[in-house]
């Protein structure tokens, strides 16, 4: 998995590209946002179109950033999650915890 890490605004962008499914992945995801969380943002979109899969881990290292961030006060949204990644997130009952925009321009756009 690729991950590209950007300042929009108020929001800090993080645009993964690939599959997530291993420790590295995981690993690599938890240090971006929790190194600009230590910085002092509190807004991060993660941008999901470019993510084909996602495996039971790649569930948890959601579910665990989702957490980080929102104990820090933060928000957490997610952006574009391609049909397999949704039925994923659905079917694991954790799309509810999520909120999910359409855009990223959408998901920047809101307070």
């Amino acid at each position: 998995m690729k991950i590209d890490v950007d300042k929009v605004g108020e929001a800090v962008l993080v645009a993964l590209t690939g599959e997530i499914v291993s420790r590295d992945d995981q690993q690599a995801l938890t240090e971006a946002v929790e190194g600009k969380l230590g910085e002092g943002e509190r807004v991060f979109v993660l941008d999901l179109s470019h993510v084909p899969y996602v495996s039971s881990l790649g569930i948890a290292v959601l579910v665990a950033t989702y957490v980080k961030v929102n104990r820090e006060g933060g928000k957490l949204r997610l952006v574009n999650p391609r049909p397999r990644v949704a039925k994923v997130l659905e079917m694991t009952k954790v799309a509810d915890i999520f909120r999910t925009y359409s855009s990223v321009e959408e998901a920047l756009s809101v307070e």
